[in-house]
């Protein structure tokens, strides 16, 4: 299944930005080693794209399942029991999420006036992948749980609880 738009741009832009840092930083490297000079803004810029690099890797990785998770005891539970914990989990991402908006928002209105020494980027930007993120984060999980809810996936697929492997066992 192919991602819907919104993950794919999360996707393209860390990849994007993942590629920048590398030759950013190495660039400056070089330079400063066999020039004696660099690019000052490149340690300020780079600061700010790793910020916007974990928080749409993150939207990335919350929306394909690949986030670290433990079902132990997840899979010891019978199907209304994980339904029950799936809502309760979802619940705390929500409530968890919105407080991260809220502090984002609240944050980027603070910063607005305050700009980067060097670059003169407005401190803002640290912000606003916060609040996109934050966003994000909320519209997978209530995607996730309204897939759950409606039986088009079940509780192993939203739990991503594998078949054990007959070999190993």
């Amino acid at each position: 299944m192919t991602p819907p738009l919104p993950v794919r741009l999360a996707r393209l832009l860390s990849a994007t930005i993942l590629g920048f840092l590398v030759v950013a930083v190495f660039v400056n490297v070089v330079l400063r080693f066999v020039f004696n000079s660099g690019f000052v803004v490149t340690e300020e810029i780079s600061r700010i794209l790793l910020v916007w690099l974990v928080f749409g890797g993150a939207i990335a990785v919350l929306h394909g399942g690949q986030h670290i998770s433990m079902t132990m005891a997840v899979e010891k539970l019978g199907r209304a029991g994980q339904i029950a914990l799936a809502l309760l989990g979802a619940a705390l991402m929500i409530f968890c999420d919105a407080l991260l908006l809220i502090g984002a928002w609240r944050q980027l209105g603070f910063s607005l006036s305050d700009s980067f020494p060097v670059s003169g980027l407005p401190v803002a930007v640290i912000y606003a992948p916060g609040v996109i993120a934050a966003l994000a984060f909320m519209a997978i999980t209530l995607w996730q749980v309204t897939r759950l809810l409606t039986g088009r996936i079940g509780p192993e697929d939203y739990f991503g609880i594998n078949a054990p492997d007959p070999e190993l066992h």
